[in-house]
């Protein structure tokens, strides 16, 4: 016969005792999701992030976002790409955290790592943490994600309060191994605009002859 160990009648009171209440601010630990786990509810109030599980409450502005991704961020990587257009928007919860430096991207586990670097008008910090701004962002993906993603990240950025002059010139500080993809994504944004003419800034009047631009490798915007 198995015999349970004896147990004071005050330790097993205090067990009992409530504790205060200690509110989520990250990621659910795996033992709380083992309990807390309901069919249904949980796409409600949870969204997976990063092989865990975020309170969505938690996640519900920019700066939020970009907290919940601070501690992931290796030191002197800024969040790019798919990654950064969700804290921008919210759109699709990163799986995969995507990350930037000017250095030989390491062998992070679980990270998208890229070696470029980024001018100061394509960089934003929100709750200390360093981002491509929304519209480097959105051209990162319409450059070089599927189609179907492509036209969703600029209509997305569109829908954020981007302008098509202002992705247009971050398009143009895409150089270099960054210039892959900038014809689709200029046609992208140029087409998807028509959808969001509210959301346009003013037509860009060109002031030097476009033959000026050729051979430049600049995006010129179109009147």
């Amino acid at each position: 016969m198995a015999r349970h160990p004896h147990v004071p009648a005050r330790a097993a009171l205090a067990w009992l005792r409530p504790r205060p209440i200690e509110p989520a601010l990250g990621a659910l630990p795996p033992q709380d999701m083992r309990v807390l786990r309901c069919h249904g509810l949980d796409d409600e109030l949870l969204t997976p992030l990063l092989g865990g599980h975020y309170p969505s409450d938690l996640l519900t502005s920019p700066p939020l976002r970009a907290r919940a991704l601070g501690p992931h961020v290796p030191r002197g990587n800024l969040v790019c790409g798919p990654s950064a257009l969700w804290v921008h928007t919210g759109l699709r919860p990163p799986e995969v955290l995507s990350v930037a430096s000017t250095e030989r991207p390491g062998a992070w586990r679980g990270l998208d790592s890229h070696r470029m670097s980024l001018p100061s008008e394509d960089r934003v910090v929100l709750a200390g943490v360093e981002c491509s701004t929304l519209e480097r962002a959105a051209v990162d993906v319409a450059r070089t994600a599927p189609p179907t993603r492509a036209v969703e990240a600029i209509l997305a950025a569109y829908a954020a309060g981007a302008t098509r002059r202002g992705m247009l010139l971050a398009l143009g500080h895409c150089r270099g191994g960054a210039a892959r993809g900038r014809p689709r994504a200029q046609r992208l944004i140029l087409s998807v605009e028509r959808a969001f003419p509210e959301r346009a800034g003013p037509l860009h009047r060109r002031t030097a002859p476009l033959a000026a631009h050729r051979g430049s490798g600049a995006v010129v915007p179109s009147a």
